[in-house]
């Protein structure tokens, strides 16, 4: 009798669905403004808080990159990895005096960048440099794939069609660099936009 009910609403509920009426909309949105006092109700301080002793000074003042959006640690070492939204992943010694840059991973041929778009998540295997680990290799990247990516430095068109991939690289036992051949494409989902993409991405401690 059970299983009569449910099958009964839900022919009911695809009916209702391909006879093209609609469904009864929710009622959304505010009947009236809720008064807000001045910074947020006082949750936000009136002027610039005072920095004390701390003043921001370059980190790197001798490495210059193209569009850097991410900054991120090599596991087990001094190193870190930036990368850059048209496609290039660089690591470096985390050194104040430091001059030289070695390149990661070179996805430039394939990213469409120029735009809210590129090369915008990046994170290592939470096992990368274990030696007993079979997953000591992965590097996880985030991007916005395209076959033919427009060569900027002008934005491309918003109708722009591109893929956010997300993809896994290895790199190899001792290497400074990862293969681009080894990508493992995970998700590969169609865009029809270059606008508002995002792809952060970081493993829970305890994964």
């Amino acid at each position: 009798m059970r299983k009569s009910i449910l099958s009964s609403v839900a022919a009911a509920a695809m009916l209702a669905r391909w006879s093209g009426v609609p469904a009864a909309a929710q009622p959304y949105g505010l009947d009236s403004r809720v008064p807000l006092q001045p910074f947020l109700n006082q949750q936000m301080p009136p002027e610039q808080p005072d920095a004390g002793k701390y003043a921001v000074v370059p980190a790197f003042p001798h490495l210059t990159f193209q569009n850097p959006v991410g900054l991120i640690p090599w596991p087990g070492s001094r190193r870190l990895c930036v990368q850059s939204r048209e496609g290039n992943v660089y690591s470096f010694e985390n050194d104040p005096e430091v001059r030289e840059t070695q390149l990661l991973l070179d996805l430039s041929s394939r990213t469409q960048g120029w735009d809210d778009c590129g090369v915008l998540g990046l994170a290592f295997h939470p096992d990368f440099g274990r030696p007993d680990s079979t997953n000591r290799g992965y590097l996880y990247v985030s991007y916005q794939y395209s076959p033919k990516p427009t060569s900027g430095p002008e934005r491309p068109p918003e109708k722009t069609a591109a893929y956010n991939r997300l993809s896994r690289f290895t790199v190899p036992d001792g290497s400074p660099t990862a293969d681009v051949n080894s990508e493992l494409i995970l998700i590969d989902q169609y865009d029809r936009s270059v606008w508002h993409n995002g792809g952060a991405m970081f493993f829970h401690p305890d994964d």
